[in-house]
């Protein structure tokens, strides 16, 4: 107990530290600033209105980033495919947020296919949020067991299908404060568990926790419904400069659409984002999130995990799944800051903690605590809608690591 004090005393105290509002911020006229799009102009088209003159943008217009080519990263091996960005204003920018959407698909080295869209929209003034994650995969990912006290030799490979269909409404009440309901539905199927050498596992950690608990061991629905409240004042969902994002959630899951699974669960996030600097901001960014099942028992692939948000993005450092338990809490900070004057360059440095619990084995959440760390380069690929090429590296506790290549910050 005095251990989790100590660290949720740490833990808020840069939270507030990073809330500190910075009052030489945006005090003076941006300046000139140049993304990806507009060196590609420069040196394959018309050189007219490629850099930014300070001109009123069209803010009814959909703004796209599109990146197509090959990638690698721990979790995927070598992979092929797009990551298309999509941002716009559904009202006046003065007092609406951008909306955003992302859209991909890929094909790895490992044999994955995955087609995945995430959104959050904001109507006119910020009347209503509106949040999806939609998945169809064909996929894997490492396994090794429950809790943070599971050694690299434990990794398994767990096979499996997926479909995803997530969608959050939330009303705005007063200020920034929503509040709202949610739907979730996740289908796995094809469930099995390999070695190295396509070799099947038994027994392995995946069925032997279902049999405990009574679920198929092949194939399991999960379905829930979920009440939340929100309050969010960041100044952009791509890349925020400044801002709060606070998520409180409760879910119950129950035996709709075939599901097998009655369980109850209950999710808490905060972020902040801290800025200096007049045009080419350093940004201080913090997160914090916990996954906790408050009754009943979830199937395995359901059960928290780091690598399981929305974006995928958590655990930087680990494989997807690395660490998974019955709860789970991650924090992260991160700083961000500008390597060329004309904002084309960036780069990050981070630093993360991960601890899950195990009721198999009695270890308690905050019983083990793994860090991991790393540094990034960021591309700004579009300046209106701020959004950045991400490439990371993260070297985690346990010797291994892990590189990612992305479209639009981790948080």
């Amino acid at each position: 107990m005095l251990k989790f004090l100590r660290i949720l005393f740490l833990t808020f105290s840069i939270g507030i530290f990073l809330s500190i509002p910075a009052y030489s911020q945006d005090k003076s006229p941006k300046g000139k600033q140049t993304d990806l799009k507009d060196v590609l102009k420069d040196l394959f088209g018309s050189k007219k209105d490629s850099k930014d003159t300070g001109a009123v943008k069209d803010y009814s217009k959909v703004s796209f980033s599109l990146l197509p080519g090959v990638a690698y990263s721990t979790s995927t091996g070598f992979l092929v495919g797009f990551n298309l960005s999509m941002s716009k204003y559904f009202g006046n920018p003065d007092n609406t947020s951008l909306s955003a959407a992302t859209l991909s698909s890929n094909y790895t080295s490992k044999n994955q296919f995955n087609l995945k869209y995430k959104t959050d929209f904001y109507t006119s003034k910020n009347s209503w949020y509106i949040e999806g994650d939609y998945r169809f995969s064909l996929t894997s990912q490492q396994t090794f067991g429950l809790g943070t006290a599971t050694p690299k030799s434990n990794e398994q490979r767990v096979n499996y299908n997926q479909f995803r269909l997530y969608q959050k409404f939330s009303k705005r009440t007063f200020g920034n404060l929503y509040l709202g309901a949610a739907f979730y539905f996740d289908k796995y199927n094809k469930i099995n568990t390999e070695d190295e050498n396509e070799a099947e596992v038994y027994p392995n950690f995946h069925n032997e926790y279902n049999k405990i608990y009574n679920y198929d061991t092949a194939s399991y629905n999960n379905t829930g419904f979920g009440i939340q409240a929100e309050f969010d004042s960041r100044d952009n969902v791509i890349n925020p400069y400044k801002g709060f994002f606070v998520s409180l959630r409760y879910n119950f899951y129950q035996k709709f659409f075939s599901a097998q699974s009655i369980w109850q669960g209950s999710h808490a996030e905060f972020r902040t984002y801290q800025s200096f600097g007049k045009v080419n901001k350093h940004v201080l960014a913090f997160w914090l999130y916990g996954d906790f099942v408050v009754s009943g028992n979830p199937p395995y692939l359901i059960l928290p995990a780091i690598g399981w948000d929305k974006f995928e993005r958590s655990g930087r450092g680990y494989t997807t799944g690395r660490y998974r338990g019955k709860n789970l809490v991650y924090g992260e900070f991160e700083y961000r800051f500008p390597i060329t004057s004309n904002g084309l360059f960036g780069g990050v440095t981070f630093v993360n903690v991960t601890s899950a619990s195990d009721p198999l084995s009695n270890e308690e959440l905050f019983e083990y605590l793994k860090p991991a760390y790393g540094l990034g380069l960021r591309i700004k690929f579009d300046k209106n809608s701020r959004t950045n090429i991400c490439v990371d590296y993260g070297k985690a506790s346990d010797g291994s690591s892990s590189f990612q290549f992305n479209l639009s910050e981790v948080f």
